[in-house]
């Protein structure tokens, strides 16, 4: 492990021993949820948290090479109930920034397109969110710089697994010239949330087509560029008490997508006005087994494959959770995610002499646990079948050990 590395992880030691522990939800599961009529009023209305989350990988077999990697992401948050701070009523506000080193996984060993871990990212330190609720009639209203996956393509029990794919789908992932508006890199946005019958839950969202800017690829912009275009996106969600949740998705992006069915003057791959695609998320309510308590989801993905190298993905999986082995919040789980290249960039990769296999397929096998108040562990081992989508890639398996460290205080 690089001193940088250990550094890191030091600090971080030191923060959560020096203030009170206080379980952290992730950026994305802080931000999504929403306030209910009756505001939570322990504490202070400034909430300040931070986690630290650290991964230490190891490519065992297959990939672009074997070897190790360790991640980190420092996530620090400070939360506003505005109306108790400032007298605004109905008003929340949150600011959040990230730090991350820069060994990356996927790219120098794995080799996979579905992204091992959800936290490898170029290294950065960065602004995440900034933005304003406003609950309305019912409702709520949102603006400012916001993560798309903390509103949309949101499912608890996906939330356990460490691969990218399980957050946002891979046909969603991919859209716009530097990608949607999710980790690292996020943008403008305005989200409008209704709620039309009880247990019925509709978002409608505009965000920035390209958010950030590809030649600084590190930085967060707040402006618009309308040459860009915009990523329009809506969802209808139905969850019941007991917790069966069903939610269908769509989306359009209005810039300038690649055409892998035409080619421009010399060769190059054309390009072609706006794209679609959509999702549909299933997660049955938890069906005790003993003491324990099992879940299970589904999701399935399209984009439009003349535009995008991924045109289909799925996913399934189950967490078994409860007392397993005896720690706290344990939590079991294993996935299969899958992201299928479309036959239109297959035929595109043709032309200049490669030859990409139909999908990459991810097995992932997860054990999430708390041996201390402060401290959470989650062993993790991946097996990935055709990494890359690339025929001369053996098939990669991976081991890793994700570790957090949170903490947080009100005034």
């Amino acid at each position: 492990m690089t001193p940088a590395a250990w550094a890191s992880m030091s600090s971080a030691a030191l923060l959560a021993l020096a203030w009170p522990a206080a379980a952290q939800d992730t950026a994305e599961q802080r931000a999504g949820v929403e306030a209910g009529p009756e505001r939570d009023e322990v504490g202070g209305p400034f909430q300040f948290s931070v986690m630290y989350t650290g991964d230490l990988w190891r490519n065992a077999r297959g990939g672009r090479r074997r070897g190790g990697a360790y991640l980190d992401n420092l996530d620090v948050a400070l939360e506003v109930d505005a109306e108790r701070a400032f007298g605004w009523r109905g008003a929340t506000i949150l600011v959040s920034g990230l730090h991350n080193n820069d060994r990356r996984l996927s790219e120098t060993l794995v080799g996979d397109l579905q992204v091992a871990s959800n936290i490898d990212t170029y290294g950065a330190t960065r602004l995440y969110e900034a933005w304003v609720q406003q609950q309305v009639a019912g409702g709520s209203l949102k603006a400012g710089v916001v993560d798309l996956n903390s509103e949309f393509d949101v499912n608890e029990t996906r939330a356990l697994f460490i691969n990218s794919s399980h957050g946002v789908g891979p046909e969603l992932s991919q859209v716009g010239q530097t990608g949607p508006s999710i980790f690292p890199i996020t943008g403008l946005a305005v989200r409008v949330l209704g709620r039309p019958a009880p247990d019925w839950t509709v978002r409608l969202a505009a965000f920035d087509g390209a958010p950030g800017d590809p030649r600084r690829p590190r930085r967060t912009r707040l402006h618009l560029d309308g040459r860009e275009g915009a990523l329009l996106i809506g969802e209808i969600a139905h969850g019941r008490a007991d917790g069966l949740r069903i939610a269908l998705g769509g989306w359009r992006h209005t810039g300038e997508m690649k055409d892998f069915e035409r080619r421009a003057p010399g060769g190059a791959v054309a390009t072609r006005g706006g794209s679609g695609g959509g999702y549909a998320v299933v997660e049955t309510a938890p069906q005790p087994v003993g003491d324990r308590a099992l879940r299970l989801f589904a999701r399935a993905g399209a984009a439009e494959g003349r535009s995008h190298p991924v045109d289909r993905s799925l996913s399934a999986g189950a967490v078994l959770s409860g007392r397993l082995i005896g720690f706290e919040e344990e939590a079991l789980g294993f996935a299969v995610s899958a992201a299928r290249l479309g036959r239109a960039y297959r035929r595109a990769a043709g032309l200049v002499g490669d030859t990409p296999a139909r999908q990459e397929i991810n097995i992932e096998l997860t054990y999430r646990f708390r041996p201390t108040p402060w401290l959470v562990l989650q062993p993790d081992v991946q097996y990935v079948i055709d990494p890359g989508a690339d025929r001369t890639l053996r098939n990669a398996l991976a081991f890793g050990l994700r570790f957090e460290l949170s903490a947080g205080f009100s005034r």
